[in-house]
């Protein structure tokens, strides 16, 4: 029996067909020893018609203005010019040519500098600096006053059961416009759910308040008055001028000039408490010592 097991297994062995190899692993993760890939990207459409055209958006930035100051004229030493005509200001003419060093030695550089003209030919001239200065104040204001003049109109909400004090405060605010010259409409109104009062009312009332200020102002319009609400229109008599005192302005004193005053008097201030401070520490110090 056992010889004839054996015989079986034997011919099994041998009668039965080869087992197929193992099959490859090939799955997502490959090992990087085995097997090697080449990522492909696909371009978008738009980003082909970018570089078709040579521009990308994402590297594009917006073009700032360059700041191109207006140069200064150069003056005194840094005209750099060792021959100069000297500018007549009454003729308007350039007189003979002259050292520019003997010009600034015969001026006052502290009320005075030499300006630059036009290098060819090298003319240059006289500047008063509190004049100059005077001139340059003198259209910052114009300038102001000007741009000023657009808004020179304005509005006082006021209603009629308003207490008298706050009445007298709210007019006594447009006086103080109409004063400056503006423009100034009075706008009356009943409160919140209150009954308005009749139109005769409302007229005496317009009337009332405008004799308050004929001294200072006049109606450019007629008043309105509707059902609720009453209207004064008026116009302030004093005139805004742009006249600018000249001599004024030359001698006022630079912002920052007096900015540095205080500067200074601030410090001296201050070093002057910290030495009587160390005055003080001193002496306690010897009367610690001495005990006295």
């Amino acid at each position: 029996m056992n010889a004839f097991t054996a015989f079986r297994s034997a011919a099994k062995s041998v009668l039965r067909p080869p087992r197929p190899p193992p099959a490859v692993n090939l799955g997502t993760r490959c090992s990087a020893a085995r097997f090697h890939t080449t990522p492909i990207v696909f371009k978008k459409k738009n980003d082909l018609d970018l570089e078709a055209l040579g521009t990308d958006k994402r590297k594009q930035r917006m073009q700032v203005p360059k700041h191109n100051p207006t140069p200064k004229k150069r003056r005194n030493e840094k005209i750099g010019l060792p021959f100069v005509q000297l500018l007549d200001t009454q003729t308007n003419t350039p007189g003979p040519m002259r050292p520019l060093q003997e010009i600034l030695d015969s001026l006052n550089l502290e009320e005075y500098y030499v300006e630059l003209v036009s290098e060819t030919p090298p003319v240059v001239r006289i500047v008063d600096i509190k004049e100059a200065r005077a001139g340059t104040l003198a259209e910052r204001q114009k300038s102001k006053r000007g741009a000023g003049q657009k808004d020179m109109h304005k509005e006082a909400q006021l209603t009629w059961s308003m207490a008298e004090a706050d009445e007298a405060h709210k007019l006594s605010k447009v006086r103080e416009d109409l004063e400056k010259g503006y423009r100034v409409d009075i706008v009356f109104s009943p409160k919140p759910r209150a009954r308005a009062p009749a139109q005769m009312e409302m007229r005496f009332k317009l009337e009332e308040v405008r004799k308050k200020f004929d001294d200072v102002a006049k109606e450019w319009k007629a008043m309105s008055v509707d059902k609720r609400m009453g209207v004064l229109y008026l116009q302030s008599k004093v005139k805004v001028t742009a006249k600018v005192d000249r001599e004024v302005l030359k001698e006022s004193i630079p912002k920052s000039v007096l900015e540095k005053r205080e500067r200074i008097e601030r410090e001296q201030k201050h070093l002057a408490m910290k030495q009587q401070q160390a005055q003080k520490d001193l002496e306690s110090s010897y009367q610690n010592l001495w005990g006295v």
